[in-house]
């Protein structure tokens, strides 16, 4: 079952809506399409998002990439990373494969800007991570 078939079913059943759409989107994480039909059919208006943004903001920042977030809520990532500074709140610092396999696959061919945005990344740590998976300095 889905995130919005999930959240249908137990939105009847809830006390409090907000509270479970953040326990479903953070008990497992959502490609980006999901996410985003997630949050167009049940938070359409952009002051209902920015609430729920700031209210959840500590528990979702560290499990999506800011450029997703940034769409969802509209505010941009550097407006997220200032959140986070002064809520003192940390990107989850594990790589996925996938993010490996897309870091190796595009190093040489977009800039650091592209792949900052792409991974949602600081630029040392595309660099950094770019060094560890190939060994190169």
């Amino acid at each position: 079952m889905g995130l919005i078939e999930l959240f249908e079913k137990g939105q009847q059943k809830a006390k409090d809506r907000d509270a479970l759409a953040v326990k479903l989107i953070t008990v497992n994480t959502y490609d980006d399409d999901t996410l985003v039909s997630f949050f167009d059919r049940f938070y359409p208006e952009a002051e209902v998002r920015k609430n729920f943004l700031k209210k959840y903001f500590s528990i979702i920042y560290p499990l999506y990439r800011s450029p997703l977030l940034a769409a969802i809520f509209g505010i941009s990532s550097a407006a997220l990373r200032k959140m986070a500074s002064r809520h003192n709140v940390r990107k989850a610092e594990n790589w996925t494969s996938e993010e490996d396999e897309f870091l190796k696959n595009n190093y040489k061919s977009m800039s650091n800007k592209e792949l900052q945005a792409h991974l949602g990344r600081t630029k040392w740590a595309v660099i950094s991570r770019y060094q560890i998976l190939t060994g190169k300095k």
